[in-house]
């Protein structure tokens, strides 16, 4: 068994949302939408038919729209979780089993079958369930002895590291 006090900054908070935003939509998102964009501005040079144009612009403002979105809920819901939490620490363990996270707002214990993956970044982890969540683990806060158990037994429970 491993366990370890975490603390947590709201500069922290702040990059692993930016983080978890950029990895999870990914090169392609991006990609695909300058395409569109791109289409767009050909098109519109083109003089081509008014609804293809409208087509494409409403598809540009609900691909950036989406993104901004999913931007926005995930910063609010962790910074108000971050700023609920009174002292801004939590104990985290970790057994064969299961992983703990202790805290001011509660305590949640879970197997570590729940973990879809875990995206190592230099200064955080993120720990992404299956049901879309995730946790932030400070690496300055986590023993490399720890960290090494805690990548094995994502593996060993079927989850990637990334």
């Amino acid at each position: 068994m491993h366990e370890t006090t975490l603390t947590y900054e709201e500069a922290l908070v702040r990059r692993a949302v930016r983080c978890f935003w950029r990895r999870s939509l990914g090169v392609g998102y991006w990609i695909a939408l300058l395409m569109v964009v791109v289409s767009l501005g050909v098109l519109l040079g083109q003089g081509t038919q008014a609804w293809i144009l409208v087509t494409l612009t409403a598809t540009t403002v609900l691909a950036v729209g989406f993104a901004a979105l999913f931007f926005i809920v995930h910063y609010r819901s962790s910074l108000g979780r971050f700023r609920r939490m009174v002292p801004p620490e939590a104990k985290f363990a970790v057994d064969d089993e299961t992983f703990a996270f202790t805290s001011s707002m509660g305590e949640a214990k879970l197997k570590w079958s729940v973990i879809r993956e875990l995206w190592k970044f230099d200064d955080l982890w993120l720990i992404l369930y299956a049901q879309g969540g995730f946790n932030v683990l400070p690496v300055a806060g986590v023993p490399q002895p720890m960290r090494e158990f805690i990548e094995d037994r994502v593996v060993a429970a079927g989850g990637r590291v990334r």
